[in-house]
């Protein structure tokens, strides 16, 4: 499992210049966080957002394949 990049990186090229991707299927990481750090030192990390590529794919279902 990669952090999101690659599915990201990937997605851009196969959806705005046709790249073929080849290798294995992957999952990224899908959401966005974000770390709130607090004046007694303790801190809270919370989702704010989701990965989606510019034709709606989500990057952690799996849409983003070799060969699609």
């Amino acid at each position: 499992m990669t952090a999101s990049a690659a599915e990201i990186i990937s997605a851009a090229l196969k959806e705005d210049v046709g790249a073929k991707l080849v290798g294995e299927k992957t999952f990224g990481k899908c959401t966005i966080q974000t770390l709130q750090d607090f004046s007694d030192g303790s801190a809270l990390k919370y989702t704010i957002g989701k990965w989606f590529t510019p034709k709606g794919f989500s990057v952690c279902s799996g849409d983003i394949l070799p060969g699609r």
